[in-house]
């Protein structure tokens, strides 16, 4: 998303197509890295961190002027998330019943 965001910035106006990107992805580095939490043996907090990555992509492509394709985005990640939800929820309720 944020290279295809680059390259659409790139085309209306011109300049380097990874700069937006780089920025971008290493300040909001630091809010995702907050996000994961290591707690024994399991890691809790990596669909946030995800989440908030995207989000941030959706965010430039809204403080850019496109508007459609930050829609569409959105869909896109509201749909993957609830799918991701149904499966764990399949996949937790089958190791629950087995043990």
């Amino acid at each position: 998303m944020y290279v295809y965001l680059s390259g659409l910035l790139v085309q209306e106006s011109g300049g380097d197509p990874l700069r937006l990107p780089s920025q971008v992805i290493t300040g909001a580095g630091f809010l995702r890295a907050g996000a994961i939490i290591r707690e024994g043996k399991s890691i809790l907090g990596l669909t946030t961190a995800a989440t908030l990555w995207t989000i941030t992509a959706i965010g430039l492509f809204i403080g850019t002027g496109h508007f459609a394709l930050a829609l569409l985005l959105t869909g896109i990640i509201i749909a993957t998330l609830v799918f991701l939800r149904i499966i764990e929820r399949l996949l937790a309720g089958s190791c629950n019943g087995a043990g």
